[in-house]
């Protein structure tokens, strides 16, 4: 294809990065957009993509594109219009493309978003690699003519006509799944039939920006799912089809990432998966072993993150087995296990005794495991989701997220029907680290994202929701973090439950009495304060500058579990440690010196990451003889004195002492940056451990 000029294209896909990078992958959907155009268009095009707002407004400022894309995501969506509605004052002629999974199911709502935002010249919908090429190619053949553009058929494209109708194609064929193959439309974008025929953006050159050591690779390997959970935005048909890339493929990109993280990116040991069931496919065994030998050859990565299969835990754990211990954590999630919300949400589960079976593999296999559960689901009740942490606790799965049920675009549950049928109340809050001031030109603006959850049902009253919610905050502190692993093994001498711990901490926190009595009331006023009673609202509450003043102190506008997790590990904690031992002295007849022992211990197993230096080892003496015998059971060959005492090195190891010194270079010095730390790099990787093992 011939053009009088190269055709400019700007593609982004934006992060808020004020307070902190809101999401620090590179932008993988855009950037195989932009391999597919660059396949297809070879040296007609100039292509241009964008991760971080600071440099798309000093790019703008120097020149205009022909063509302007962007994702559209939930968590950027503001931020991304914003910069769509700007480059259309300042340049009418540029062509405003809008992609990405945050749009709705619901044909009426997609032109009221239309009508809302005339700026956008047409919206694509689900893959995008086709649907752009097929509407470069109409656009240069119409002569770059938009109204003509906007008359001619347009795969998988919704516009605005000038009439103010909208006007709606059928979706383009999606790659490398055979009823689209058979498409009367594959010839419209010959180049591009199966997954493979996109190149790999990394091994092209288009990603080679994105090493600066701040952000982390995003891979796909397969796309599509065969489930149906209607809470997802790839639970409906359209996606329901697997696509695989080629193995060779998925090497070589792997290779060029694993050498370039090295040179470019040295302090960023972490990468993400994107398929929707790593590790469930026979690939995905080769996968992981061809990552073992990126992580034997670079010490690269050391931590994957992704979620694994639904099904075939056998294969999953083999599979995951090949990495590196404690590189990946088997995600085993649940949602809920009351089976009227199951069928609600069109979702099956494995049956708990398998679950306990694939636990105690896990365990078996030195592996790290967590599951999901969302509150505020179809037919939930407070009993069964109570039941369903005491039951997981129980399982030994070692975390599991507590989500609020939250109101994706094109999922079944956006639906009026949907909501109207299970009494579906929601609330709007603002989106963690989703709010920052951008300048456009001389313009300047603040800019923040909401999101929409479950606060009641049919089925669950709010007080119930924030009864659950205090629950959430119990597990997150004594179960999930993974600081109180010799509490558990101490209770299992006495043969009660670990969930024992946690109902029995969750009834001591509703007393008058409870240390941290004042530390949950705060948490709970938060977890009403934050929500909203519409979008509107909310976006208007944080565009004051003194509400964004706030957020930026960490006193609002925060991931309320993390940030309370962080409080209590590190403002907290003298009283969190008095906490856990009273309630086991409730359940079982604790020697005083067993008690002594592990508040030691405790008490010298978090680090202050804040502290410059790092302090990496503390001394502990220790007395206790059932404590030194449980630590001895877990591999750590301790060497104990005449006097029956042991003198142990709480040690953070180097692994995760690299990762946390280049943390606190990332994120800020402050409560959001480690409560930051907490969730993305994991609380486990901010503890001391006995110096010769693990416990």
């Amino acid at each position: 294809m011939n053009f009088n000029k190269k055709l400019s294209i700007y593609l982004a896909d934006l992060t808020h990065t004020h307070i902190a990078l809101a999401t620090g992958t590179f932008p993988l959907g855009l950037a195989y957009v932009a391999s597919a155009i660059k396949k297809v268009f070879h040296k007609d095009v100039e292509l241009n993509l964008f991760k971080y707002p600071e440099e798309l407004s000093e790019k703008i400022n120097d020149q205009y594109p022909d063509i302007f894309m962007f994702s559209n995501y939930m968590w950027s969506q503001n931020l991304n219009l914003l910069f769509a509605k700007k480059i259309k004052e300042l340049s009418p002629a540029t062509l405003i493309v809008c992609g990405g999974p945050n749009m709705s199911k619901d044909k009426l709502e997609r032109e009221k978003f239309l009508k809302d935002h005339p700026y956008i010249d047409f919206i694509l919908l689900q893959e995008g690699e086709i649907a752009a090429c097929h509407l470069i190619k109409s656009y240069e053949g119409l002569g770059r003519n938009l109204n003509k553009l906007k008359e001619a058929d347009v795969l998988s494209a919704i516009t605005l006509l000038p009439d103010n109708l909208v006007k709606e194609w059928p979706l383009a064929p999606r790659l490398g799944v055979k009823n689209f193959k058979k498409s009367d439309t594959c010839h419209l974008v010959p180049e591009l039939i199966d997954l493979e025929d996109v190149p790999s953006p990394y091994l092209t050159g288009l990603m080679d920006k994105f090493f600066d050591n701040r952000l982390y690779p995003l891979i796909e390997t397969n796309r599509g799912c065969p489930f149906s959970c209607t809470f997802c935005q790839q639970g409906e048909g359209y996606f329901n089809q697997v696509a695989k890339r080629p193995l060779d493929m998925v090497k070589e990109e792997l290779e060029f990432i694993g050498d370039k993280m090295r040179k470019h990116s040295p302090g960023i040991f972490r990468i993400e998966i994107a398929d929707p069931n790593f590790a469930m496919f026979k690939q995905d065994m080769d996968i992981c072993e061809y990552i073992r030998t990126l992580q034997d050859k670079y010490s690269w990565p050391r931590y994957i993150g992704c979620s694994t299969g639904k099904n075939k835990p056998d294969q999953i754990l083999e599979a995951v087995s090949k990495l590196y211990p404690d590189s990946l954590v088997v995600s085993n999630s649940m949602q809920s296990i009351n089976r009227d919300t199951l069928k609600a949400v069109k979702r099956s589960n494995i049956s708990f005794d398998t679950y306990d079976k694939v636990q105690t593999e896990i365990h078996k296999r030195g592996l790290r495991s967590m599951a999901d559960l969302i509150l505020g689901l179809p037919l939930e009740k407070k009993a069964s989701h109570f039941e369903a942490i005491f039951n997981l606790i129980d399982s030994g799965v070692q975390e599991f997220t507590s989500y609020q049920s939250m109101i994706l675009k094109s999922t079944d549950l956006e639906l009026d029907s949907s909501k109207k049928k299970y009494g579906l109340n929601t609330k709007w809050r603002l989106l963690p680290r989703g709010i920052g001031r951008y300048s456009i030109g001389e313009e300047s603006m603040i800019v923040s994202e909401a999101e929409q959850i479950v606060v009641s049902t049919n089925t669950l009253t709010f007080e119930e929701y924030l009864e659950a919610r205090q629950l959430h905050l119990i597990n997150m502190i004594y179960h999930n973090s993974g600081l109180f692993e010799l509490i558990y093994s101490y209770l299992k001498e006495y043969q009660v439950k670990s969930s024992q711990l946690i109902r029995q901490i969750y009834t001591n926190s509703t007393l008058s009495n409870f240390p941290l009595k004042e530390f949950f009331d705060e948490f709970l006023s938060e977890t009403q304060e934050e929500l909203f009673e519409s979008e509107k609202d909310c976006l208007n509450f944080y565009s004051e500058p003194k509400n964004m003043g706030l957020v930026e102190k960490s006193e609002i506008g925060g991931n309320l579990l993390f940030h309370y997790l962080s409080v209590a590990m590190f403002e907290k904690w003298d009283s969190v440690i008095e906490i856990i031992l009273k309630a086991l002295e409730e359940l079982v007849p604790a020697q005083a010196d067993d008690l002594k022992d592990m508040s030691k211990i405790l008490k010298a197993r978090v680090v202050d990451i804040i502290q410059v230096p790092m302090k990496r080892t503390i001394p502990v003496q220790l007395t206790s003889v059932q404590v030194i015998e449980l630590i001895k059971r877990r591999g750590c060959e301790l060497e104990v004195s005449s006097s029956g005492t042991v003198l142990a090195q709480m040690e953070l190891n180097k692994n995760k002492y690299d990762m946390l010194s280049h943390a606190m270079t990332v994120y800020p010095k402050n409560r959001t940056g480690r409560s930051l730390i907490l969730s993305v790099n994991r609380v486990h990787n901010v503890m001391r451990d006995i110096a010769v093992g693990n416990y």
